[in-house]
This record gives structure tokens, C-alpha cells and sequence, in this order.
């Protein structure tokens, strides 16, 4: 075979070996990743110890003084429509990259959970604390309206 037809041959097995490994990669990457969306046990147990692990995290750093202004209010009302801007960005990405293989894939999808983290993390509502009740309360002995109050005339 000419020299000419032998490197385009080799560029088109080269081609055809990347894309059955994406194709390989994404074969395993969508099943994993679809068994955290279902009613599963398992995959409700992962989706509470994630929400758990946010909400602790988120807590400590509001109790450290984090605050992310307006990013949170802007966060929780394009929730959904940032999980697809994640999605579509990532899912573009990984189309058009020239040379995957499996650890872009297992880096493609840690960069996914990262990025569906920190939206977790910054939708989450800061829990605040309970107000501390006055020892003057209602039904207190030292309030008006408590035991052994004087009626007003």
C-alpha cells in the first residue's frame, strides 16, 4: 500500500478506535449515572447521604460566616435550568474532544458531580437558627398575660 493510503487508513482506524472507546465509556458512564434518578433504594439512599453531606457542609459554612449574596437567590430559581446547562455543556464538550479515552470519561464525570455539588450546594436555603425564647414569654409567670397576672381595668 502507497505511503499516502497507509496514514490516511491508519488515521481512520485511529478514529474509529476513539470513538468505540467514547462510545464504551458513555456505555457505562449512562447507566450509572441513571440509576441514581430512579426510585431505587440504593439511589435514594445515595441522593439523601448526598443532600445530607450538602446541607452539613452548607451549615459549616454559614455558621463560618459564608454568604453568597445574590448568587443563591439566582441559583435556586434556575435550578432545573441549570442541570441541563450543565448537561449540555458537558455533553458538547465531550463530543467535540479529540482524544477521549477512559480517564477523560472518569474526569468528564467528576467535573459533572462537581458542578451539580456546587449548585446543590448553593441552592440550598441556609438554615437559621431557632431564636432564643424570652424568659418572658407568653404564659411565663413574669408576663401580663401569665399566671397571677392583674387584670387591667
Amino acid at each position: 500500500m502507497p505511503p499516502p493510503y497507509r496514514e490516511q487508513c491508519h488515521a481512520e482506524i485511529e478514529f474509529a478506535d476513539t470513538g468505540i472507546t467514547d462510545l464504551v465509556g458513555e456505555a457505562y458512564l449512562t447507566p450509572a449515572a441513571s440509576g441514581f434518578i430512579g426510585p431505587s433504594r440504593a439511589a435514594v439512599t445515595i441522593r439523601t447521604a448526598g443532600s445530607n453531606a450538602m446541607a452539613g457542609l452548607r451549615s459549616a459554612a454559614d455558621s463560618a460566616g459564608f454568604r453568597a449574596g445574590p448568587v443563591e437567590p439566582f441559583v435556586r430559581s434556575w435550578r432545573a435550568g441549570s442541570a441541563w446547562q450543565i448537561l449540555l455543556i458537558a455533553g458538547l464538550i465531550f463530543v467535540f474532544w479529540s482524544h477521549s479515552d477512559g480517564m477523560v470519561v472518569f474526569w468528564f464525570a467528576a467535573v459533572i458531580l462537581a458542578a451539580f455539588a456546587v449548585r446543590e450546594f448553593l441552592a440550598l436555603i441556609a438554615p437559621h437558627p431557632p431564636h432564643a425564647a424570652s424568659p418572658a414569654g407568653p404564659g411565663s409567670p413574669t408576663s401580663p398575660s401569665g399566671p397571677g397576672a392583674t387584670p387591667a381595668s
